[in-house]
């Protein structure tokens, strides 16, 4: 299917996200690139699997994809929480795709303000494709920080070993990503609610990101 695209509104990016960038690359300086138009590799075609549950976010996805999430070189309870709600997101997120449905309920309760429509922007485009991945996704160089009061987490997503395969039916679709088109950078960044809670406020993502390499 080639890359997946994507297409994000020109919103001003705080101080605290451009740390969580910095973390993870030079690439906050860089203009966002294309998205993927699906996770693809090749291999044989999968079985027909069952959607089963995770135990992150109670999300449920797939039984053929497998999410290795990389853990930060942290031991801060604060910056371990925030990772640990941001992990919730990434499966609600592979929840949604893998339904083919933007308006999957469980990542809209995970997010606010800005990371609320950008989410939605994001998986409103990539659903449109009606394939989800089928195999192992991994997300690295998970980097939690915390910058004047500020908090983020910043990681890079590698799709090289997932196959792209059609929602309805797990058919094969698409040729496989490479080289820094198999590979997205994520950032996110946290605000206090009323409550005093930490709850994430905005995201950025960008594909074809050479600095997770």
């Amino acid at each position: 299917m080639g890359r997946r695209k994507t297409l994000f509104s020109a919103i001003a990016v705080s101080a605290a996200l451009c740390a969580v960038l910095a973390a993870c690359g030079n690439a906050a300086s860089q203009p966002p690139a294309s998205l993927p138009t699906a996770r693809a590799a090749t291999s044989p075609s999968p079985t027909p699997s069952t959607p089963s549950p995770s135990p992150d976010a109670s999300a449920s996805i797939p039984a053929d994809l497998s999410i290795n999430f990389e853990p930060p070189a942290t031991t801060d309870a604060t910056l371990l929480s925030i990772t640990a709600d941001v992990k919730s997101v990434v499966y609600a997120y592979e929840e949604a795709l893998a339904r083919g449905n933007a308006d999957d309920p469980l990542v809209h309760t995970l997010v606010t303000k800005y990371a609320d429509v950008q989410i939605t922007q994001l998986l409103t485009q990539l659903t449109a494709n009606k394939t989800r991945p089928s195999g192992t996704v991994t997300f690295f160089k998970v980097t939690p920080s915390q910058t004047n009061g500020f908090y983020g987490v910043a990681f890079c997503e590698d799709d090289s070993k997932a196959l792209p395969v059609t929602v309805q039916g797990d058919s094969p679709k698409g040729s496989a990503p490479s080289g820094s088109s198999a590979l997205r950078q994520w950032a996110f960044s946290f605000a206090k609610d009323n409550t005093g809670r930490l709850v994430i406020d905005y995201l950025s993502t960008q594909a074809g990101s050479r600095s997770c390499g």
